[in-house]
């Protein structure tokens, strides 16, 4: 079987996406990384590519809008005979199909967290379609997944494992934000949007697409593209086993505070997926790249030496991990520095220098977390 060519190699033009292959045997996937997550996108790939069942065929897409030819290139020459994978300039498409399309403002995430909302309408002519973020690990065939029985429902999704915890403060004030704001009636069914499975059939275009213009309206969003499929698809999601979105990274900085928290079916259920994950998610900011000695990082490794991406992957994160301990350094020195002036002044200037004291001192605090973490 010949990998199938395009006239523009491998760039989808237009502004919907057919399928490549016909028949039931097709595993539709979509991911979405910008040109910096490229490379542990690359990782992701490796392990579905290793996992896979060699008598499907899997269709995967990649939205994107600023991924190099350079990297392009490199993702291809991964694939065997029964992967196809195929790039879409989303902006360009977004722009044609909507006027005046605003995304409601982001921290430190990539506008391409939004590009999964708009899988149903650029892809209606797939009767299902996977989305998976980048930052995962596919150890089991897709197939099992893909094939669920929807029940009727239009999307499948695994619950989101940070609202399981509402008893602190914060996630009490997060779980008002959820019935208030978000007008969610069932704010323990909040779910993760790192894992989707699209039932198209099931979705009328015209209706989805008044709801994401008018979700996008909604202020103060906290995950902007989590709340804004959530509220979506309120009260026409499929809650599926968790193996299959296990979220890692509370696991891997603080498991004894996050389980503790958790009521008793919630701990069984988290315990047992624990071990028998079907995708890993490394969710949070404790990266298996960034923190090499987390739980279940060793898989992201295995997957990552055998990918183009690993000497960039290992290069990038040394220098990364050269400017924090640059910025430790700094820190330690600075609140040394107020403490020193904060016990030989008095008055006004002692409140100042103590003020800053403490200020600093949560820093430091902060890297002490970062060394626990082995970085």
């Amino acid at each position: 079987m010949e990998r199938l060519l395009y006239e523009s190699k491998y760039d989808i033009s237009g502004d919907t996406i057919e399928p490549v292959y016909e028949g039931d045997n097709v595993i539709t996937a979509v991911f979405a990384p910008d040109n910096n997550f490229c490379k542990y996108f690359g990782v992701a790939l490796q392990s579905l590519i290793e996992n896979a069942d060699r008598n499907l065929l899997y269709d995967i897409v990649v939205f994107e809008n600023d991924i190099t030819s350079v990297n392009k290139e490199r993702l291809i020459e991964m694939l065997p005979q029964n992967f196809s994978l195929r790039f879409f300039d989303i902006n360009s498409s977004l722009k044609r199909k909507f006027k005046n399309l605003k995304f409601p403002p982001i921290l430190n995430w990539s506008i391409s967290m939004y590009y999964r909302i708009f899988i149903p309408l650029l892809m209606n002519n797939y009767k299902r379609v996977l989305y998976i973020d980048s930052d995962v690990c596919i150890i089991n065939d897709l197939k099992e997944l893909f094939n669920i029985d929807f029940c009727g429902k239009q999307v499948a999704v695994t619950y989101d494992s940070v609202t399981r915890i509402l008893k602190t403060e914060k996630n009490r004030k997060h779980e008002k934000f959820m019935k208030s704001t978000l007008k969610l009636e069932e704010p323990e069914q909040y779910f993760n949007s790192g894992i989707m499975l699209f039932n198209n059939d099931n979705i009328n275009i015209e209706d989805y697409t008044k709801k994401i213009i008018s979700a996008l309206h909604i202020s103060g969003l906290k995950y902007p593209d989590q709340d804004i499929l959530n509220v979506i698809f309120a009260k026409n999601k499929l809650m599926i086993d968790k193996t299959w979105n296990y979220e890692n990274g509370m696991m891997a900085c603080c498991p004894i505070y996050y389980l503790k928290q958790l009521n008793q079916k919630d701990y069984r259920d988290f315990a047992y997926t624990k071990d028998n994950f079907k995708i890993i998610h490394y969710t949070t900011e404790v990266k298996p790249w960034i923190y090499p000695k987390i739980d279940k990082a060793d898989i992201f490794w295995k997957y990552a030496r055998k990918s183009p991406f690993y000497e960039e992957i290992i290069y990038e994160n040394t220098l990364f991990k050269s400017s924090i301990l640059a910025r430790k350094k700094h820190i330690i020195s600075k609140y040394y520095f107020y403490k020193f002036l904060s016990s030989i002044t008095f008055g006004k200037l002692r409140e100042k220098y103590t003020s800053k004291r403490y200020k600093w001192k949560k820093l430091v605090n902060k890297y002490r977390q970062i060394k626990k973490l082995k970085i």
